[in-house]
């Protein structure tokens, strides 16, 4: 290998280099974004329509059969939910990873808008976008608080607020909520419209004929040319009273006649308070690209000047912000990564001598900083993902180093010059490092092809390792040959001397896959030395005590290991079978709950419940909140849900009997925490008719409910009868609490029917019937106009009424007739309450309604679920019915299902790259019996820490592959120079265990070491990965020691030739 010596020559350059990519990393560092949790890239997509008034099933014929039609044509289209609720329809449209998410959104808005005319004229609202958390959760929730100013005067400074907001850099987007819509009412009177013969279609035409702003066009004067202006659009109350709307006998009646315009607001579909005081609300939501902090700091100074301008009656507060959080999350993971640095350096100092040690500490820092820069221009950011894989990396990165300097110092031991030993140390194990990152490597690389949710969350972490291991190979290869010629000693007699404790210890570091293998006169050189350490009298403390240990312990273990081979081995494959036999007490897990002083508290009354009433609930939570020392702040909603703040936890949009609040507490205590928990839910318990629950914020890609089984059929009774017994099931399994059914319910509506016979006798359509009820009960927008303020508003013709519409306002509506006289609607019309279904679902296009519940456990969720499928496999279901299983428990299935696929390819790969190196099936074989011994300690591990085997452990699994094998390949490698020298196969395998003991012990130390402090954090995302690692890695040290050299001696035979490996 030429690099190193062309590194050398033109040190020079490679250090500018160096320093050029450090000075990169170093800026990306401080300009990445920064976040708690990765920002997801989901193929999702989301369309709103709301239509407020109108009962599930006519939300399902008007509304969700159109649009369910234009999408069941779409490609690459997974699943399609449909939820359906008084007023409202959600479709979420889940697309396969790896397309085009842009191209796809534009083909969903393409398809809907195309029947945009098959919809509603009245629709409120249609909305179309892609899921993006950045998008939709706010990094602030801003406040403005008063129980005296009107709506009106709240919103105006609001909006100023909003565009001043929007002026920072890194503001993507500001959004003014919990303010009724301002419109222009036209409170029509019914009765006296009646009495002058005009009809509401004929107020809604006049609306449209008067409000058309058609350019006029230009006209030729002389040299001149003048614009002609016509009539134009509505821009005054005034212009708007004085429309004509009929004329006759010398009299002109206009819309001031048979109305009162006026502003006014929207029905209060969604009431906000912050700590019991009426609020609105400013969110804020950052650039993707922006660090969160440092947009967060530039709000809040512009929010301590603005409140100075506020008016007294008006309070501004910061309900939520999370560049707190993040900046406090990310400084932890911080001191973790530096304890892990210097918990590493120590050891590689005791180990290989300050000098070789301080070459390569050196290189961890630049490797990380270079591998950040990367990670930077690659996309991404610095959030607890990307951080802790550091710490993951940081006890392999070392390993490259280590290999260089000890063969650099071995050569330089020989007599060669600095410059000389730099240049053949690194070019002689130049390409065995690069085998070994790549096995290394290979063990990573899948988890970044995870096509999932889980997958999107977890992506920076293989990323960066990969990307911090690439570093430190090149680094390796060109940085530590120039280092070594400036901090090693020249003098030849020193290199002898002063480096036999190095040449003891850290000349038996060769932790790679040794391609181009060490000379075997050296290899007997080492191999002597650590049979008999008293012969280096300059040998150290450390290492002293290490050949020690050897002698008096290892070296009697393995012959007696060796002796009895076959008990050894058995015992081995008992320790394996009883760590499975462990499984099952351990449990699964998806992803571990978020550890946050944040609560969101969710009530729900049942359906029909107007928003006073379910407020009413809310205020009572309130009451509850307000005397629990524990909570520092809260916000309350009812009649929609909190705005987003956590990127998996979506609110519910505008549901009457529906309030949520956002509770934040003093600080994370979890045993303050957890007893507040179990306070309120039992404080909570004693409301009647309404349900107060909540469950705590969790990790990883949104689901709806930890429980969460579809019931898909056709008829809506047929579905409710099965859903009950679902509900049932569910509420007998161990362990579930908060069970909702929405279909247990019926919610009772007001059926207005038109007598079609005596509406046919009076020459009434239908048509001009539901205009006539709509425009009574929630108003029929016809028109907008822009008014002198520059404001756009909506027009409203609705009943003249004070306050709510009653049911005996009814009375009031005249219908026009086709023979010109107006008929009183009762005359026509019955009135009755009718039990309506409740919101229901379809679920790929098919009617369907979900039973869902929380857990008290989280760790319990699978054993939950997999006894609830068990009763639902008992059920009698009728032809065309069936069950879902949907919730955590679909996504762990698919999260473990790609584990599962990733960890064989991972095997395979590791597995093919070792046949390429041995030229042998059966030598890697034998290395990979390090894998079940990694099983062994890892499932002791977690089970005596208490945690169970999640997501993360998983890919802690994963990651395992490519690290425990390489202690194998480290003795199978020297057991294969050893016989090439002509040793037996007994002498060959035990002089090499003895021989490679120091570098194996030395590579778990400095791994375990690495790890150890992030593992101590006792987090639920990282604890379990960090325990995984760390008990695989004892125990294949351990038994890798004593089980390998049985292997190998039983499947090697002394007549065997052996190939060199490449």
């Amino acid at each position: 290998m030429k690099l190193p010596e062309i590194a050398i020559r033109n040190y020079q350059f490679i250090l500018v280099i160096v320093f050029i990519a450090c000075i990169v990393g170093i800026y990306a560092i401080q300009v990445m974004p920064r976040t708690e949790d990765p920002d997801l890239s989901l193929p999702s997509f989301n369309i709103t329509a709301v239509l407020p008034g109108t009962s599930p099933q006519d939300m399902e014929e008007l509304i969700v059969k159109p649009i369910e039609d234009a999408l069941e044509d779409l490609d690459d289209v997974v699943d399609v939910i449909t939820v359906i609720d008084e007023g409202i329809a959600i479709f979420e449209i889940e697309a396969r990873f790896g397309i085009d998410y842009e191209r796809k959104l534009d083909e969903i808005s393409r398809e809907v808008n195309a029947i945009r005319g098959d919809l509603p004229d009245n629709l409120l609202e249609l909305n179309i976008s892609q899921f993006k958390p950045e998008d939709v959760t706010s990094i602030m929730l801003i406040t403005l608080v008063s129980p005296t100013a009107s709506y009106r005067e709240l919103n105006i400074i609001a909006e100023d607020l909003e565009r001043r907001l929007s002026r920072i850099d890194g503001v993507k987007k500001t959004t003014n909520e919990a303010v009724p819509e301002e419109e222009i009412r036209i409170a029509a009177d019914f009765e006296r419209m009646a009495m002058l013969g005009i009809s509401i279609d004929m107020l809604l035409g006049a609306l449209s004929d008067n409000n058309a702003n058609i350019p006029g066009g230009s006209m030729k004067a002389g040299t001149r040319t003048f614009t002609v202006q016509s009539s134009g659009s509505l821009n005054s109350l005034e212009a708007i009273r004085q429309i004509p709307v009929a004329a006759g006998a010398g009299h002109t009646v206009t819309i001031n006649d048979i109305a009162q315009v006026y502003y006014a607001h929207e029905d209060i579909r969604w009431m906000a308070r912050h700590n019991g005081e009426r609020a609105v609300y400013v969110t804020v939501k950052r650039e993707a690209s922006k660090n969160m902090v440092q947009v967060t700091d530039n709000v809040m100074h512009l929010l301590d000047a603005y409140r100075s301008q506020l008016p007294t009656d008006i309070t501004l507060e910061v309900a939520f912000e999370q560049a707190s959080a993040v900046q406090e999350r990310i400084s932890d993971f911080f001191w973790n990564l530096v304890q892990g640095m210097l918990l590493v350096s120590l050891v590689i100092l005791v180990f290989l001598g300050f000098r070789s040690s301080l070459i390569t500490v050196t290189v961890i820092p630049i490797a990380m900083i270079i591998g950040i820069g990367l990670l930077y221009f690659a996309g991404y950011g610095l959030q607890q993902i990307s951080i802790a894989a550091l710490v993951i990396a940081l006890g392999l990165l070392v390993d490259n180093g280590i290999v260089v300097v000890e063969n650099i110092v071995r050569y330089q031991k020989k007599g060669l010059r600095l410059a000389e030993a730099a240049v053949k140390g690194t070019s002689e194990v130049g390409y065995a490092i690069i085998s070994s990152t790549i096995t290394t490597l290979l063990a990573f690389a899948p988890l970044a092809m995870i096509q999932s949710g889980p997958g999107e969350f977890l992506r920076t972490l293989p990323l960066t390792v990969i990307f911090v291991l690439f570093v430190s190979l090149i680094l390796a290869l060109v940085l530590i040959p120039i280092l070594a010629t400036r901090i090693l000693k020249e003098s030849a007699d020193a290199g002898r001397n002063d480096s036999a404790q190095e040449a003891s210890s850290a000349g038996n570091i060769q932790n790679v896959i040794p391609i181009a293998s060490a000379p075997a006169e050296v290899s007997v050189s080492t191999s002597v030395l650590t049979q008999n350490p008293a012969q280096n009298e300059s040998a150290g403390l450390v290492d002293r005590l290490i050949q020690r240990f050897i002698r008096r312990i290892y070296r009697p273990s393995l012959d007696t290991a060796l002796r009895f081979k076959g008990l050894v081995f058995a015992a081995a494959i008992a320790l394996f079978i009883g760590s499975l036999a462990l499984f099952p007490f351990i449990g699964v897990s998806f992803f571990p709950t978020a550890d946050k002083p944040l609560l969101l508290i969710e009530v729900d009354l049942p359906a029909g419940s107007n928003i006073d009433e379910t407020d009413r609930a809310v205020r009572f939570v309130e009451s509850v909140l307000d005397t629990t020392s524990y909570v520092r702040s809260y916000t309350s909603n009812a009649g929609h849900g909190n705005p987003q703040v956590y990127y998996n936890r979506i609110p519910e949009a505008y549901k009457t009997h529906h309030g949520q609040l956002m509770v934040n507490f003093h600080d994370w205590d979890a045993p303050t925490f957890y007893r507040t928990l179990t306070a309120l839910r039992h404080a909570f318990g004693s409301y009647p008719g309404a349900k107060i629950t909540f469950r705590e914020l969790v990790n990883g890609a949104p689901f709806n409910a930890p429980i969460e089984i579809r019931v898909i059929g056709e008829q809506i009774e047929t579905i409710a009868a099965l859903a009950a017994e679902v509900e049932q099931i569910i509420r007998s399994a161990d362990g579930t609490i908060d069970v909702e059914n929405p279909l247990a319910r019926n919610r009772t509506e007001l059926v207005v029917s038109l007598d079609l016979d005596k509406a046919a006798m009076a020459g009434i359509s239908t048509s001009s019937f539901d205009r006539a009820v709509r425009a009574a009960t929630a108003g029929i927008s016809t028109e907008s106009a822009v008014m002198q303020d520059g404001k756009e508003y909506p027009l409203v013709v609705r009943l003249s009424a004070d306050g709510e519409t009653r049911i005996r306002d009814l009375e009031r509506i005249y219908l026009s007739g086709s023979f010109g006289d107006f008929i009183p609607m009762q005359q026509v019309a019955a009135y009755r309450f009718a039990p309506s279904v409740n919101g229901f679902q379809h679920y790929n296009f098919e009617r369907s309604s979900s039973v869902t519940a929380n857990v008290i456990d989280a760790d319990a969720t699978t054993r939950i679920t997999e006894e609830i499928i068990r009763g639902l496999e008992s059920m009698s279901w009728p032809e065309g019915y069936r069950f879902y299983v949907a919730g955590e428990y679909e996504t762990q299935q698919e999260a473990f299902g790609d584990l599962r696929n990733l960890l064989i390819l991972a095997m395979i790969g590791v597995f093919a790259v070792l046949v390429l190196q041995f030229r042998s099936f059966l030598q890697p074989a034998i290395i990979f019996s390090a894998i079940p011994m990694a099983i062994t300690g890892s499932f002791v591990a977690l089970f005596i820490t208490g945690w169970s085997f999640s997501f993360f452990a998983f890919v802690g699994f994963i990651s395992l592959i490519g690290i425990v094998v390489n202690n194998s390949i480290i003795l199978i490698d020297y057991a294969n120079q050893l016989r090439n020298e002509g040793r037996s196969v007994v002498e060959s395998i035990t002089e090499s265990a003895e021989t490679r003991f120091t570098p194996i012990i030395l590579t778990t130390i400095t791994t375990v070491g690495g790890l150890l402090p992030l593992t101590l954090s006792n987090s639920g995302l990282w604890s379990p990965l960090g325990w995984t690692i760390i008990g695989g890695m004892i125990t294949s040290t351990a038994l890798t020691l004593l089980i390998v050299p049985i292997l190998y001696i039983w499947f090697t035979r002394e007549s065997d030739l052996v190939t060199k490996t490449r």
